[in-house]
């Protein structure tokens, strides 16, 4: 009888959390919607992210080539429809159609923006050698660029607080400790607070760390977010351009 009533509660339990996690890929797609709508690509490609994790439903993959699409991010947005075709080899005629489409515009739109960045030639007057003009590809910053460093030096220096406020609270107890040693003195009291005192300490040190190593993982996030690399090309010449803030 007893194995009957276990079994009832776990069907009940499992049929329950259908639901749970249908209503939570719901709330996902929707916030991913509407992060794309609202010009956030970053936000909504990872929920975007996280529901293909979940479901390896490759539809999230052409989602996320969409929400790029959407905000003018025509190299990552190829690169995910691409990534979607290869996923799904046996997609009907229409579905493979409509990605090859989004590709063709993407790719349409970025020869585009690469012909608008050349400057117009200068009319040449005979007799008058004319300079050749530079020619600079512009190019593509991703807004996600460093920003998993930064999150990481932000969550690290959240640690590093907490460690240091852990360390703060231990040596407290432990001067609490000692003020009572001094009325009744007892050696299992006296253990007790010299425990507290190397908690406290290590509680210290690994804040201060924390604090250190978060910081410099939130610099090297922002550096990395703004500096760009791009090829140049000049009249018999050509390099690299390295811009940015340090």
């Amino acid at each position: 009888m007893a194995r009957v009533h276990i079994l009832i509660a776990f069907s009940l339990l499992m049929s329950s959390a259908a639901p749970a996690r249908a209503a939570s890929r719901d709330e996902k797609e929707r916030a991913a919607k509407k992060a794309c709508l609202n010009g956030d690509p970053v936000k909504g490609v990872e929920l975007l992210t996280d529901l293909y994790v979940d479901s390896n439903n490759p539809v999230y993959l052409f989602n996320q080539g969409r929400c790029f699409e959407q905000n003018n991010l025509n190299e990552e947005a190829i690169v995910r429809f691409r990534e979607y075709l290869r996923k799904t080899p046996n997609a009907s005629a229409g579905d493979r159609a409509d990605a090859e489409k989004h590709i063709a515009d993407c790719e349409a739109l970025l020869a585009k923006q690469r012909a608008e960045t050349i400057p117009p030639a200068s009319p040449r007057v005979v007799g008058i050698a004319q300079p050749t003009p530079a020619v600079v590809v512009q190019p593509q910053v991703r807004p996600s660029a460093g920003r998993g460093m930064r999150v990481a030096g932000i969550a690290t220096m959240a640690t590093g607080g907490a460690a240091l406020i852990a360390g703060f609270a231990l040596n407290l107890k432990h001067n609490s400790m000692l003020a009572d040693l001094k009325d009744d003195y007892s050696g299992d009291t006296a253990d007790s607070a010299q425990t507290y005192k190397t908690l406290s300490q290590v509680g210290y040190g690994a804040g201060a760390a924390c604090l250190v190593g978060g910081a410099a993982l939130y610099w090297l996030g922002y550096r990395r977010g703004n500096t760009v690399v791009a090829p140049t090309a000049v009249a018999g010449s050509a390099g690299i351009l390295v811009a940015g803030g340090f």
